[in-house]
């Protein structure tokens, strides 16, 4: 769960930092559709990492 927990984390932060080294990657031949799945994918990523810390703090 803890391993789960900080791969999660690893690959937000690696998908933030992406967002603004490669920003041209994000805008993958201008199309606005592959732009808003890859914003869906770290939302939902956010929303698992939200998860995991509700449920940690629940354990605690």
């Amino acid at each position: 769960m803890t391993k789960l927990f900080l791969i999660i984390i690893a690959l937000l932060v690696f998908g933030f930092i992406g967002m603004f080294i490669f920003p041209s990657l994000y805008m993958y031949l201008n199309d606005p559709f592959l732009n808003v799945i890859i914003q869906f994918i770290q939302i939902v990523i956010l929303l698992v990492i939200l998860a995991n810390i509700i449920e940690m703090k629940k354990k605690n």
